[in-house]
């Protein structure tokens, strides 16, 4: 995520306290990660539910489990940044590895009115997501719009050799998608760099990031990169030539980037199914 403003009110990073006592940290979180446990299941399941199933009932369940689960980490987080958990560094690596993640609250940092704001955003863009219908290819304006990304528009991309009816179901789904969760999808990056910055980061991207434990991650993300990339020009140029020939040069030049939606994916991020 981008920041859309500057970091005004940047928090402490990985907050601790004073307590240095390590065999009381440890009871600490060995009683937390059992209570965490049945938290974090419940909330999994209602968050299962309501994506499997739509309904106004399972959408309150998700948000009601959304908020208990959030007071859970702000006691959490409380309690975790009372131990001096940083001098742990060296006397038990996996105790100062638990303390670190747990020093940092994450959206539930927001005040409540916004944190709620945030989750309605989340759950309404998946309701987006998911109920997105699409009109066939050719239709006419009668004919009733049915196509979902599972499993209709999916197999399409797989399948279908017509270079208009990829062309047509992959903008028409975006249509019906990205374009329809715009707004809330601004809204939900203000909300989640705000939050990034009540935990002492300068934006949300800094905070996913940091899940990795690396000051250098970016660095190793291009050297990674600068690896693979000699392989994946051979293989994109190849992929290219191949639907070239398949399509023709006017839906797919010869020396520019390969049209998504001839990749057999809605995100062109699987290409085994045009083998």
């Amino acid at each position: 995520a981008t920041t859309s403003a500057a970091c005004l009110n940047k928090q402490d990073k990985y907050v601790s306290g004073d307590n240095t006592d390590l065999v009381e940290a440890l009871r600490f979180l060995q009683n937390n990660d059992r209570l965490a446990e049945k938290i974090y299941n419940r909330a999994a399941i209602a968050s299962w539910n309501y994506q499997s199933n739509l309904t106004e009932a399972n959408k309150k369940e998700y948000l009601r489990m959304t908020e208990e689960r959030a007071k859970f980490a702000k006691q959490t987080w409380k309690n975790a940044t009372s131990f001096a958990w940083k001098n742990f560094k060296g006397k038990n690596e996996t105790a100062y590895r638990w303390f670190r993640v747990l020093s940092v609250l994450g959206p539930a940092a927001l005040s409540e009115n916004k944190f709620n704001e945030l989750n309605n955003i989340i759950a309404d863009m998946q309701d987006v997501y998911a109920k997105a219908k699409v009109c066939s290819y050719l239709s006419s304006l009668l004919d009733p719009c049915t196509l979902s990304i599972e499993p209709e528009l999916t197999e399409i991309l797989k399948e279908s050799d017509n270079y208009y009816e990829l062309k047509h179901v992959w903008s028409q789904w975006r249509d019906e998608t990205g374009r329809k969760m715009k707004k809330s999808f601004l809204r939900y990056v203000d909300l989640s760099n705000e939050a990034a910055c009540k935990n002492g980061f300068s934006d949300a991207g800094e905070m996913w990031r940091e899940e990795f434990e690396s000051d250098n991650i970016t660095d190793e993300f291009d050297q990674l990169w600068e690896a693979i990339k000699p392989f994946y020009e051979l293989l994109h140029a190849y992929v290219r030539r191949k639907l070239n020939t398949k399509y023709g040069a006017s839906n797919n030049k010869h020396d520019g980037p390969i049209p998504a939606h001839l990749l057999g994916n809605m995100w062109a991020q699987k290409w085994g199914h045009i083998y």
